[in-house]
């Protein structure tokens, strides 16, 4: 009865996490390019 709750947890915020990502790797790129190279 755990697992179901778990899995929905999960599968309930993934849009917020996959844009935090997504402006992470952003602002990774952008200071490696202005910065690093």
């Amino acid at each position: 009865m755990r697992k179901p709750q778990f899995k929905k947890v999960v599968f309930t915020p993934p849009v917020p996490k996959l844009v935090h990502q997504v402006q992470l790797m952003l602002s990774s790129s952008c200071n490696d390019t202005l910065g690093g190279r």
